[in-house]
């Protein structure tokens, strides 16, 4: 006799646990007049038992019946939403990241929703809820809790008089209404549609906070008193035999390029916690006119840029804790009269590439960290603190002992 089959645990089971992978059960047949029909198992994972640590799913299987499939471990590891977690890392599923979106009309104002660290629910802690007197993370200030600012923390200028400490908005924003947007008449504020001028009647005129700008000057034009104000970005040409000198105010970003100018004098003042950029001009024949001048402040970001034939660059120059700056001195230019300081946590290039090329005077300070290309080993002599980083790439370089 063949003896009798076990039927423990379900029709056709063994009562053993399914493989991981595996159908979690068989399904249940019936007779058609095809031939066995399989009948669905589950309908969805809450017909399925859940084993610990174990995402268990109702899906089709190769019988065409929905069946209880163990996919294994669930891991919530950031990245990878897996059908047993409602989100994992920045994907959400269905559900929206704004808060505003996300909860109920009028709950939150902002912020974003994240997942929870189980993978099993949304975290709204970074939801703001602007109106209830609490400055929440993203917020500014809220009614009464008003953090004290004044215009240079959203890198404005001050107001020309009365009280610099800033109110809230409804909106939870600080009102900078007051602040100024330039420290010069009205008449040379270049603002909105008027941000940009041509000639000498750039002469005196500033960019206003937070706009971006473009000067152009040349053909023997003077243009004296060119000015970037805070958080503008600034872009000065001065073209052939033109007269430019531009100041650029802190967290401003300014270039004064004088490339193409043909015995253009070009002179820039960058201020501590200005990012700026010079070109030098080409020199006129015979050694006439033709001037390249940075004058940097401790703090500030500069970038020197002297070619073929280009004056030769002087003045002072700084590149300011996690700033890259670059210094490129090419085809015979001697910019031995230009003094660098990179500072502690900058990295200054210094490129001084093509036969008779003389690299800037550089000091490099403690944590600081400089590369020279010098293939002609003209690095000038560097000054390198103990613990500052300076290396030479392609040739010697004689550095000296700060």
């Amino acid at each position: 006799m063949g003896g009798v089959a076990n039927t423990e645990g379900g029709i056709g089971g063994s009562g053993a646990a399914p493989p991981e992978g595996g159908a979690a059960g068989a399904p249940t047949t019936t007779e058609g007049s095809g031939g066995t029909v399989p009948e669905d198992e589950c309908t969805d994972a809450l017909d399925c038992e859940q084993p610990e640590g174990a995402c268990v799913v109702c899906e089709l299987g190769a019988t065409a019946a929905r069946e209880c499939v163990n996919l294994g471990p669930s891991v919530c590891d950031g990245e990878t939403r897996d059908a047993c977690e409602l989100c994992d890392g920045t994907d959400l599923g269905d559900v929206p990241t704004n808060c505003v979106d996300y909860g109920d009309p009028g709950e939150f104002s902002g912020g974003k929703v994240v997942c929870n660290d189980s993978c099993d629910g949304y975290d709204t802690s970074g939801c703001t809820v602007c109106g209830n007197d609490v400055t929440d993370p993203g917020e500014a200030c809220d009614g009464d809790d008003v953090p004290s600012a004044k215009c240079a923390n959203l890198g404005l200028p001050p107001p020309s008089s009365g009280d610099d400490d800033l109110p809230c908005l409804d909106s939870c924003e600080y009102d900078s209404a007051d602040c100024e947007l330039c420290s010069v008449a009205e008449a040379d504020c270049l603002l909105g549609a008027d941000s940009d001028c041509a000639g000498a009647a750039c002469a005196g005129k500033q960019c206003a906070a937070g706009e971006t700008c473009a000067m152009t000057c040349g053909n023997g034009d003077v243009c004296s008193g060119l000015s970037c104000n805070m958080s503008a970005e600034c872009m000065a040409t001065c073209d052939d035999f033109g007269v430019c000198d531009e100041t650029c105010e802190p967290l401003s970003e300014c270039e004064l390029d004088c490339a193409a100018g043909y015995g253009s004098e070009c002179d820039l003042a960058c201020a501590t916690g200005a990012t700026c950029t010079l070109d030098c001009a080409q020199k006129e024949e015979g050694g006439g006119r033709g001037a390249c001048i940075i004058e940097g402040e401790v703090g500030s970001n500069c970038n020197v840029v002297a070619g073929a034939f280009q004056s030769n660059p002087t003045g002072t120059a700084y590149c300011a804790d996690g700033g890259d700056c670059e210094y490129l001195c090419q085809n015979q230019t001697d910019c031995s009269g230009l003094l660098v300081t990179c500072e502690p946590g900058a990295h200054c290039t210094i490129e001084c590439t093509d036969f008779g090329t003389t690299c800037p005077t550089v000091t490099c300070l403690e944590g600081a960290r400089c590369t020279f290309d010098c293939p002609n080993n003209q690095c000038n002599a560097p000054f390198c603190a103990e613990a500052a980083e300076c290396e030479c790439v392609g040739a010697e370089c004689d550095f000296q002992l700060l």
